[in-house]
């Protein structure tokens, strides 16, 4: 079994490809040439194109925070609310940038900027648990609902919470990651039939408790997918950090939630389920319904990496595991990608058991997911495939995808949405997450690769 807690997240799953297989040289040295100025490439990409355009650009130096909307050149614009997510994106990103880069002293100031902003502002202080919005300047919004708070906003706070007590050595963000996970576990997590309520009041009480039917929206009633594989994803950065008998037993538990009950034998994830955990289906009116039970695809070949991630934050060696991410991926290549041009749709629908397209953008962050995984799975299962498809995601997304000029990425691809030239490159659900962690992770593996070759 590989002790792996300790081991920085970068280098955590390249052990495993990489280091702890065979000898041998990795299949397809043909391509050596190929990945090396693809690694080049992400290098200028991650520094030159993202990093480096988001930072300072991106901080609020007038209230705190981060800024979220930033129009196509990087101009802010529109609503500057401040989303726990966006924030809790920007801090874990500033984090990991500090890891890898710890020569650069201006990381570790933006990262204790948004830090304090998200401890002070976003964190209630009477009720605990993070606000899911407050104003530009950290104050309660106006509205019904102005101090609801989300499982998924408080699972990127624990997250980003995590990652920077663990790049800073702060002690202060270490226990109030600690403070983050215990509100989660007292006031989302269901004791009777596992998983998380998504939907809490400020007092942490889940909507269905709370409130009459009639006042409930379709997906406040349910447990849903997307906020648990970030919870999970939270736990497994908090967890190597803080290996807490509760905290394991709790990833644990929703990885083969996630592994076991969500993801079916197809390969793909439903989208929402019922508070005892039965899945939501509307295919007897599919057209009408099928957004709250459609495939997507960038979620499933994300989760793949994610389930894998929380297996080895574990250290818990399982086959079953191994086939089910596997089957996931395979499942989003066969049926979500675009044979012609290149890059993974963003949503489709089994009607009478045939795969159809009903989203057919290519959006920034599924792509971003794609490549992380492909890449991932190639080192895994050499000789499958996936090297093969990683390196058409990469021309794909490198070609529509990637404002090389200016920086940063489009929305979606412009193949099919030309229009998506001039989209903002900053919004509240579009900050450098997806696409850096992608980046990172993909250039870690190339490099290890490389050594592997040489």
């Amino acid at each position: 079994m590989w002790n792996l807690n300790s081991v920085p997240f970068t280098l955590l799953f390249i052990s495993l490809l990489f280091v702890s297989c065979t000898s041998e040289k990795p299949k397809n040295p043909d391509k050596s040439d190929q990945l090396g100025k693809i690694k080049e490439d992400m290098k200028v990409l991650l520094k030159d194109k993202m990093l480096d355009v988001w930072y300072p650009r991106a901080i609020d130096s007038v209230d705190g925070g981060y800024l979220s909307m930033l129009d196509e050149n990087w101009e802010p614009f529109g609503d500057q609310s401040k989303f726990i997510v966006t924030q809790a994106r920007h801090l874990w990103t500033l984090a990991k940038a500090m890891e890898r880069n710890p020569e650069n002293n201006d990381y570790p100031v933006l990262a204790a900027h948004g830090f304090e902003f998200l401890k002070n502002k976003m964190w209630d202080q009477e009720y605990g648990g993070f606000y899911e919005l407050r104003t530009k300047d950290g104050s309660r919004p106006q509205g019904k609902r102005a101090d609801e708070k989300r499982a998924y906003g408080n699972s990127f706070g624990i997250y980003a919470a995590a990652a920077y007590a663990k790049a800073s050595g702060n002690q202060e963000a270490m226990e109030f990651a600690r403070e983050a996970f215990r509100w989660m576990n007292a006031h989302s997590y269901d004791t009777q039939y596992s998983g998380y309520f998504q939907f809490l009041t400020r007092e942490g009480v889940p909507f269905h408790l709370a409130k009459k039917p009639a006042e409930m929206s379709f997906n406040e009633y349910f447990k849903d997918q997307n906020s648990s594989i970030h919870i999970m994803e939270a736990y497994s950065e908090l967890y190597r950090i803080w290996p807490n008998d509760t905290l394991g037993q709790r990833l644990e538990e929703l990885m083969l939630l996630i592994r076991d009950k969500f993801t079916n034998p197809g390969g793909y994830m439903s989208l929402f389920y019922t508070i005892d955990l039965q899945p939501i289906s509307y295919r007897d009116s599919a057209v009408m319904h099928w957004n709250y039970d459609h495939v997507s695809f960038g979620h499933d070949i994300e989760t793949a990496f994610l389930i894998l991630d929380a297996s080895w934050s574990l250290n818990r060696e399982d086959p079953t595991t191994d086939v089910v991410t596997k089957r996931m991926v395979d499942h989003s290549i066969q049926q979500g990608l675009d044979q012609d041009v290149g890059g993974l749709y963003y949503k489709g629908y089994y009607f009478l058991n045939k795969m159809a397209i009903v989203d057919d953008q290519k959006s920034w962050w599924v792509e971003a997911e794609a490549l992380n995984s492909l890449l991932l799975f190639d080192g895994l299962y050499p000789g499958e495939g996936y090297l093969e498809e990683f390196i058409k995601m990469w021309t794909y997304t490198s070609k529509y995808l990637i404002d090389w000029e200016r920086g940063g990425w489009y929305n979606r691809g412009i193949d099919n949405y030309p229009n998506a030239i001039s989209s903002h490159k900053g919004g509240h659900w579009k900050g450098p997450y997806h696409t850096v962690r992608s980046i990172m992770n993909c250039i870690d593996m190339l490099e290890e690769r490389e050594k592997k070759t040489n």
